[in-house]
């Protein structure tokens, strides 16, 4: 427990989570942008990766990769080993340290902030478990292995849950924060 706290505490000061924020925006840029899904789409003819899609079914998910052509596969490949395997971490870093951040004004007992404030684990776990199923996929194509690119979506669809639920928790704890400070002054 006190290597979590201590965790912890490092990561919930406003300087850390600052630090976080602008390296997962620059990190989403390059994902997203020229150096990933915007050149991926430029290569492809404008499929993009199957990671940031949400409800598809395991034969779109390989009529995606189909249209893709061999370049567009091994630059999504590339991709995911060079850029996607280390933006799980650093956004799972950020949710961690921002809900720390409000949550430890908040909360008295410890054991609820570690839970709260760890919950964003699930994101880097579901988004590592997405790219090893897409790089998996990947390295077998042309067979189709259905079952995983069924699961795939589900992992995706969870991944984006895990994400919604941490704005979630940032949110509300906020809307306390100002609750609590408005009950103070007045």
């Amino acid at each position: 427990m006190k290597t979590i706290k201590n965790i912890l505490d490092k990561l919930g000061k406003p300087r850390v989570t600052i630090f976080l924020f602008v390296t997962l925006t620059l990190s989403a840029i390059l994902i997203v942008g020229n150096l990933g899904e915007g050149k991926l789409k430029e290569i492809t003819g404008g499929i993009g990766t199957l990671d940031l899609r949400v409800g598809y079914t395991p034969e779109q998910a390989y009529e995606a990769l189909t249209l893709m052509g061999e370049q567009g596969r091994l630059f999504y490949r590339n991709l995911l080993i060079r850029l996607d395997l280390v933006f799980p971490l650093i956004n799972t870093l950020f949710w961690i340290s921002l809900i720390t951040l409000i949550y430890k004004n908040i909360l008295k007992k410890k054991k609820a902030l570690y839970l709260i404030a760890l919950f964003p684990i699930n994101i880097f776990v579901f988004d590592i478990t997405e790219n090893i199923l897409v790089l998996n996929m990947l390295a077998n194509y042309p067979k189709e292995m259905f079952n995983i690119a069924f699961t795939l979506n589900i992992i995706t669809i969870v991944k984006f849950m895990a994400v919604t639920i941490s704005i979630l928790l940032s949110l509300i704890g906020v809307f306390i924060l100002i609750v609590k400070n408005r009950l103070k002054a007045g």
